[in-house]
């Protein structure tokens, strides 16, 4: 049975942003028969609309998927973990995403920029009172939708860019694909592992690989405990990396 839940965030809070993914107006080719597709193969074959709008933090359950299907048919939309999110902004930052956590308990309609906003809108005012999102959320870890239905999800999702300014409204991102080397790596590890560890610990180890930051170097901007620097370390060991030449682990 799918259950409301909540989330912990140990992040810094970012401005809400929204990342445009709509497809154009072009009519969508038919699906074929096994109707499970990635978001971007989704999202390149017009046979979904798609907007994802962030919820007030940079790590964790702070990305809404805000879904409509464009064809006759079911459809099963996967959003890999390892999935990138460009920003078109070059000052800002991307994002990497860990994977589908939950779904909206209500209907969502037609208007999905509008429900998506709103949805984030609420979950930022939540990160900034408290550490737990609306009881809107059932716990999912799939997107399925009926012929032309419309729905939201939550995605976990985690900045890549640590030297680049924090997403805002204006920002649009789009998903440009799989990861490649080592942070390919390690959200290929960290699939299905959405517990396993903590938002500060997964964070810390992404900074690792995308851009090799230095223990002091995040301190200076993002606040974690001497714990979450060592799971960090560790969790790079399990996923097949090297910790001990990256600058994180070598303090």
């Amino acid at each position: 049975m799918l259950t409301h839940f909540s989330r912990s965030i140990g992040a810094p809070v970012l401005t809400a942003l929204m990342l445009l993914l709509s497809a154009g107006a072009i009519r969508p080719a038919a699906a074929e028969d096994t109707n499970s597709y990635s978001l971007k193969h989704a999202l390149d074959s017009k046979f979904v609309k798609a907007l994802i709008c962030a919820t007030g933090a940079s790590s964790g359950y702070v990305l809404i998927l805000a879904i409509k299907s464009q064809i006759d048919s079911a459809l099963q939309i996967t959003v890999p973990s390892g999935t990138v999110l460009e920003n078109n902004d070059a000052n800002a930052q991307s994002m990497v995403v860990h994977g589908v956590v939950g779904e909206y308990d209500s209907d969502v309609g037609d208007e999905i920029a509008e429900k998506c906003a709103e949805a984030a809108e609420e979950e930022e005012r939540n990160s900034n009172n408290g550490p737990d999102l609306s009881q809107h959320w059932l716990q999912a870890d799939t997107i399925t939708l009926d012929p032309h239905q419309s729905g939201m999800y939550l995605l976990s999702a985690y900045c890549l860019e640590f030297e680049k300014d924090n997403p805002g409204s204006s920002d649009r991102l789009i998903a440009v694909g799989a990861a490649s080397g080592e942070l390919a790596r390690l959200y290929s590890y960290l699939d299905g592992k959405l517990d396993a560890y903590d938002v500060d610990t997964i964070q810390l180890a992404t900074w690792a690989v995308s851009g090799d930051e230095s223990a002091d170097h995040i301190a200076s901007k993002y606040g974690y405990s001497a714990d979450a620097k060592k799971n960090a370390c560790q969790l790079l060991s399990d996923a097949g990396i090297n910790a001990g030449g990256k600058a994180l682990c070598s303090q």
